[in-house]
């Protein structure tokens, strides 16, 4: 079964062009994982120039999401950058999930 990984990220004004070079790049390493089905990305701008980020990537199962998540952790190990740390200093923050396709 699918297995669909949301993420609503809010950004603030200041922080934008580091966290578009950072997605970015995320993006294309993603979409060099096995298992990836689909990666899409949805953005608006609120009221105090944040930028709203929904992310949704659809991998094939369990197994590509576990296999996706540790080949992140390595490359952020190799560059050296603790992820949580680096959104924390830039002010963004998310809301991030785990979700299947709801049956009807």
């Amino acid at each position: 079964m699918e297995k669909i990984f949301i993420d609503k990220i809010t950004v603030p004004e200041t922080a934008i062009p580091q966290f578009t070079e950072r997605l970015n790049y995320n993006t294309t390493f993603l979409e060099r994982q096995p298992g990836l089905v689909k990666n899409t990305h949805y953005q608006r701008t609120d009221e105090r120039g944040n930028l709203i980020i929904i992310t949704v990537a659809v991998w094939e199962n369990d197994e590509a999401v576990e296999n996706a998540k540790a080949a992140v952790q390595e490359d952020y190990q190799r560059q050296g950058i603790n992820l949580a740390e680096t959104l924390k200093a830039w002010g963004v923050t998310m809301d991030r999930g785990l979700y299947e396709e709801r049956e009807k």
